[in-house]
């Protein structure tokens, strides 16, 4: 999980903004039936206060692995496809203007 920095919500300041918007990656510990949830840092580390579930948001992490399946994997072989064929014309032009 995410979580959202409230803070620079009502900032105007232009030293923040490029700060980061979220915080983390979290896990989920203990989810509260008014919606709270309280999180805890991945090395196991507790929160002691709680945060409302809007600000929260999913975390998928990126690896390796992930990016050679799906549409993210299928994007990055168009390009390359796309970049090789460049290549070839390229080359194709060279050797055209020496002939």
């Amino acid at each position: 999980m995410l979580l959202y920095n409230s803070t620079l919500e009502n900032s105007r300041a232009r030293a923040q903004k490029l700060n980061d918007s979220w915080f983390g990656p979290f896990h989920i510990w203990q989810v509260g039936s008014s919606g709270y949830y309280r999180l805890k840092e991945l090395d196991g580390i507790r929160f002691a206060e709680s945060f409302a579930g809007n600000r929260l948001i999913k975390f998928f992490s990126r690896n390796a692995a992930d990016i050679g399946q799906g549409e993210v994997g299928a994007n990055l072989e168009a390009t390359r496809e796309f970049e090789d064929a460049d290549e070839e014309d390229a080359m194709e032009e060279n050797e055209f203007e020496h002939d």
